[in-house]
């Protein structure tokens, strides 16, 4: 039986966290682009599920006000989808609107996306994101 072990390639000296002076309450601070790479396999085997190699996902969110595009590429994931925003609190709610490109299956989840703060970086939960355990707390880079 072959081993999963689940990569999460961040980049770690790369991901970027908040600066402590940016605390309002407001959308604004979410807005930018955020950026996650998963790899997802076992390296000593070389195969997953059959296939040789890993499993290389990447996902993109663009934040700008009261919208987002969320883009997934990867082994069997293609689409970008339109999102609409909500803010509350310390936690961005992004919800599926319409497939733009691609298949629409994240539109059997609501919210899509939530994305917070929590000691200054950035993390997301998502069903839409395939890491091969839980779907929670992920860190996830922002580039302003």
């Amino acid at each position: 039986m072959i081993k999963y072990f689940v990569l999460f390639v961040f980049y770690l000296s790369m991901i970027s966290c908040i600066d402590q002076n940016e605390k309002s309450d407001d959308i604004d601070k979410f807005n930018g682009t955020y950026g996650l790479k998963i790899v997802i396999g076992d390296n000593k085997e070389g195969k997953v599920d059959g296939i040789d190699g890993n499993m290389l996902y990447y996902y993109t969110i663009d934040v700008k006000g009261d919208t987002s595009r969320f883009v997934g590429v990867g082994h069997m994931t293609y689409f970008s989808d339109l999102c609409k925003n909500k803010i509350y609190g310390d936690t961005l709610y992004i919800s599926y609107v319409k497939t733009i490109e691609g298949t629409d299956y994240n539109k059997a989840y609501q919210p899509i996306i939530k994305l917070y703060i929590k000691d200054t970086c950035y993390f997301i939960d998502s069903k839409a994101i395939y890491t091969g355990r839980n779907n929670k707390g992920i860190q996830i880079e922002k580039n302003k």
